[in-house]
């Protein structure tokens, strides 16, 4: 088994895994300013369980995992959901994320100050879903970054606090969600704003960016996000935070910086994803010069509320933790896990995945020999199995609606519209187009199948949550 064992990751910062504090090496504080408190949490996106939750009594649900967060100076979050009453929802693939505009109430109680909005799922109601969320936070009298109706809404948030000037970016990999043609929608990690962060770096003492980007659930960062990540870093950034992958990932001291790769969850509820129902915030202490200190504080989530984790659930998480930071560090690890989850992919999730497009492309009776033809090829265990039970569905839908009602006039029949949806979605998106590209890339190569057994051990555990 490979394995990594890092105390110190280098650089300016000691990192003490028992305890799950980043410390700066060097004591000498700024001395022309004082130091500030930032809590930085994960995803927001209660389920209608969770809402109900909140409703009923919000000090329970939220319990001790915000029992500091009054102290600092700003706390913020990533609000992945919208709420409001209007009934639009965006043409895209996956779930929308919308909550009733009265549900807010007990949302606000969060002592959250400032709400990311760049993500995937502002847009769930459209620009007027993503312009009520946003008025609901500002009557909340806390403030918001990162999506908007025009670019002012997604300019980078200048504070001042004790003396410092702190500069925050909110960005994502916005899929469907980006700005559309009339100006709406979240901010996104492109060429320009990158060459802007010069700029945005001699306006602040600091430069915080808040990522939303990457491939969910999997235990490491994929190599463009640590690519660019890395290149936050370089350009200015003193702290990167991630959120997206909707689980725990490593965290990387990088040359003056720190990269946080993925949070995880805050409050959402999915219990059928390893590593979905935990998550972690960080208390983040600045100075003028930097970073001065991170505290890594895991919670539990479930479905009557969130609460910080036990000593013996704390430990287990942090060694957890220290595992992932040491392989997404090096680049012959990361490169091996993502070698292997490809090859994971490939051999569990690809099939389901392309069946859920084939419907788009082909006629019943040509959708059942392909599928009948991949079936009796595959000889991966269970691969057939998901292709059969996907394509149920679609080839139910098939018998129903010929090829002149899918190209004819009109709109499309349902199952061929998010058939359309999840294409786009793959070839849109890089976090799913370089996986497609690299799996093939294995395949065509000679190399499926072919990852360092230790990778292949640790992404097997991984998603039987048995790390």
């Amino acid at each position: 088994m490979h394995s990594i064992n890092r105390e110190d990751q280098g650089g300016p910062f000691t990192v003490d895994w028992g305890t799950g504090i980043i410390e700066r090496r060097d004591d000498a504080a700024s001395g022309s300013s004082g130091t500030v408190e930032y809590v930085v949490a994960g995803d927001f996106a209660p389920s209608r369980r969770q809402v109900e939750a909140i409703r009923d009594d919000a000090r329970v649900f939220y319990g001790d995992v915000i029992e500091e967060w009054p102290t600092a100076d700003h706390v913020l979050c990533n609000l992945e959901c919208v709420f409001t009453d209007r009934t639009e929802r965006l043409n895209k693939d996956g779930p929308h994320l919308v909550q009733p505009s009265s549900e807010w109430a007990g949302v606000e109680r969060l002592p959250v100050d400032i709400y990311c909005l760049a993500n995937n799922h502002i847009m769930d109601a459209g620009a007027g879903g993503l312009e009520d969320t946003r008025k609901l936070i500002e009557k909340s009298g806390k403030s918001a970054c990162g999506a908007g109706l025009h670019d002012t809404h997604r300019a980078p948030l200048f504070l001042q606090d004790k003396g410092v000037r702190i500069a925050i970016i909110n960005a994502a990999e916005a899929e469907e969600a980006g700005v559309n043609e009339a100006g709406a929608g979240a901010q996104v990690l492109d060429a320009a704003l990158l060459r802007r962060m010069g700029e945005i770096r001699q306006d602040a003492d600091l430069l915080l960016v808040i990522m939303h980007a990457g491939r969910e659930h999997i235990p490491c960062p994929p190599p463009y996000i640590r690519k660019q990540y890395r290149d936050l870093i370089e350009s200015g950034a003193n702290l990167v935070i991630g959120h997206h992958p909707h689980v725990p990932q490593g965290i990387e001291c990088y040359r003056n910086g720190i990269i946080l790769y993925s949070l995880g969850n805050l409050i959402m509820d999915d219990k059928n994803r390893a590593y979905r129902d935990e998550g972690m915030s960080v208390r983040v202490f600045m100075d003028a010069s930097g970073v001065r200190r991170l505290e890594i504080r895991p919670h539990c989530i479930r479905e009557g509320g969130i609460r910080l984790m036990r000593e013996a659930e704390n430990r287990s998480f942090l060694e957890r933790l220290k595992k992932l930071s040491g392989y997404c560090s090096d680049n012959q690890s990361s490169a091996a896990l993502w070698d292997a989850y490809a090859d994971y992919w490939m051999a569990h999730e690809m099939p389901a995945e392309l069946a859920g497009s084939a419907a788009l492309l082909v006629d019943g009776p040509q959708l059942i020999q392909s599928a009948v033809r991949v079936m009796s090829e595959t000889n991966r265990p269970g691969g057939w199995y998901r292709m059969g039970a996907r394509m149920l569905p679609f080839l139910a839908s098939r018998m129903v609606y010929s090829k002149e009602s899918v190209q004819g006039e009109g709109p499309p029949p349902p199952c061929v519209k998010r058939g359309a949806e999840r294409l786009r979605n793959r070839m849109m998106t890089r976090a799913h187009r370089d996986l497609y590209i690299h799996a093939m890339n294995r395949i065509i190569q000679h190399e499926a199948g072919q990852a360092e057994q230790w990778a292949v051990d640790f992404v097997d555990a991984w998603f039987r949550r048995s790390i």
